[in-house]
């Protein structure tokens, strides 16, 4: 493009900011940077880049009508004119490969980590991306019982366009996408597809690099040279998920990367944590080892004070926090928690706590979950789940259980309740959604009493064996929406 050169019509958009439509703009000094197949011109003037959306003899709005039948561009206006923290959020679903069913959850925490929320609120993320559904670029796969959006897609007719605007913006970079792509030493972002070779390329990239995912469903073993140039070139990472690649052991080099704030690894092996871990990635936000069992953690876990999201297998956390003694404020989620953590002093350290899940033997813990819950003041949804060497003989009591008045969502899993549970769950005012899954009553008769569940909208029952009769008392479960039964063999017949 000569100096000087007239274009009768454009859409100019400076990176950052909405387009600004032009007529007849004499474009001066400008440098043309690279004209990407299919996409828009990328130019630079008086030391800032500039994208050109469209130039022409005929009026925008001609063009526009006419590029009907011309997704990219259509989507790329789209986009432009998206609110910038919502530009942000959308230009980075492409790191999900096109067609995943991408988990919302991890979603939230990978643009919250990324820093694209402003106040790292999960409500704040899912706000945008309803924005996002709403504007057509997402589409919904899944709901969570209660109507909250659990997986989400990128719409097949968006994926492409949106993977250029990423890719020539040099937002984000996959070699299975773009193998032969160049000039790429300044994307932060690296995603890899399916296939480990792909970590060949992070030899071409400058130690800048702030994020590192891999996507795929094999569970092959990671090869320790690629995770030592990992550990060793790239220190100034912020997020690290390796998917199900699996380490043989705990990657003490992992110590190096002082800045992570999101970290998945793949460590069956892994029995505990040293505490040096705790020490130099205090600025964790989420921690998922999802196959990892931990029966030990040291007194150092208190002081990751940045922590929002903790999942295990199972963890077990320090039982006498001592010298570390502080609260983590932000902790918000925990799975899957040993029973044994669940003391009064404990949970009382945890008082921003949502979301909890409690795995083990719930019948040897009995009087310590029982008493100790109701601490947990926030908490909205909670699993129990029982893990016992003779679940037949349990002896969990639900009547002595003091549940928190805030809990919505509530789940059973091999409780092998022997007391119908309905007359103290039905007392739960906020309650909107009750899951009696497999082995959770082993009894013949629920009974619910008259205007009991005055919130409930999903009930769920199932592998209920030998129950037989169910009762519902006048004004019970008054905003019932959904029921969900199976299988319940021996149950005569439902309550109208």
């Amino acid at each position: 493009m000569r100096e000087g050169k007239t274009l009768p019509n454009c859409l100019v958009r400076k990176k950052g900011t909405t387009p600004t439509s032009v007529a007849g703009a004499i474009v001066e000094n400008i440098q043309l940077d690279l004209v990407p197949t299919g996409g828009p011109l990328r130019v630079t003037y008086q030391g800032w880049p500039f994208h050109i959306l469209y130039h022409g003899s005929i009026s925008l709005e001609e063009n526009k009508r006419e590029a009907i039948d011309k997704p990219f561009f259509l989507q790329s206006v789209a986009h432009c004119m998206l609110p910038f923290p919502l530009k942000l959020c959308c230009l980075y679903l492409p790191v999900f490969p096109a067609h995943l069913e991408i988990s919302t959850r991890q979603l939230y925490q990978l643009w919250i980590v990324e820093g694209f929320i402003p106040d790292n609120s999960e409500a704040t993320a899912e706000k945008y991306l309803e924005q996002l559904i709403n504007r057509g670029f997402v589409e919904v796969k899944k709901r969570r019982a209660g109507g909250t959006i659990n997986t989400c897609s990128i719409r097949s007719r968006c994926w492409p366009s949106l993977l250029v605007l990423a890719l020539n913006a040099e937002f984000v970079f996959s070699p299975t996408l773009d193998a032969k792509g160049e000039s790429r030493k300044n994307v932060k972002r690296f995603c890899a597809l399916e296939q480990q070779s792909d970590f060949a390329y992070l030899d071409d990239y400058y130690p800048h690099l702030h994020s590192l995912l891999y996507f795929t469903s094999e569970s092959d073993h990671f090869d320790p040279i690629d995770w030592q140039k990992i550990c060793e070139m790239y220190k100034l990472l912020r997020v690290l998920d390796l998917g199900s690649l699996v380490l043989n052991q705990y990657p003490s080099e992992i110590e190096n990367l002082s800045l992570l704030r999101y970290l998945k690894l793949n460590i069956p092996s892994l029995k505990s944590l040293p505490s040096s871990f705790f020490n130099y990635l205090s600025n964790m936000y989420t921690l998922n080892m999802l196959f990892s069992d931990i029966d030990h953690t040291v007194d150092e876990f208190w002081k990751m004070n940045k922590l929002r999201h903790l999942n295990f297998g199972s963890i077990i956390l320090p039982a006498r926090p001592g010298k570390y003694c502080g609260s983590l404020e932000n902790v918000n989620f925990i799975s899957a928690l040993h029973p044994c953590c669940c003391t009064e002093d404990i949970l009382g350290r945890l008082p921003s706590l949502r979301n909890l899940c409690i795995w083990g033997d719930l019948s040897y813990y009995q009087f310590l979950l029982s008493q100790s819950i109701c601490r947990l003041s926030c908490l909205e949804s909670l699993k129990l789940v029982n893990e016992s060497k003779m679940p037949r003989l349990s002896k969990i009591i639900l009547a002595e259980y003091l549940f928190p008045h805030s809990l919505t969502h509530l789940s059973f899993s091999n409780t092998n309740l022997m007391d119908d549970p309905m007359p103290t769950l039905e007392k739960l005012p906020l309650l909107q959604v009750l899951k009696l899954k497999q082995n959770s009553y082993s009894g013949r008769k629920l009974t619910c009493g008259s205007d009991g569940f005055p919130r409930l909208k999903v009930l769920h029952m199932k592998s209920m064996l030998w129950l037989e009769e169910w009762t519902m008392g006048t004004g019970a479960m008054p905003k019932l929406e959904c029921v969900l039964i199976n299988p319940c063999a021996y149950l005569k017949r439902v309550p109208e």
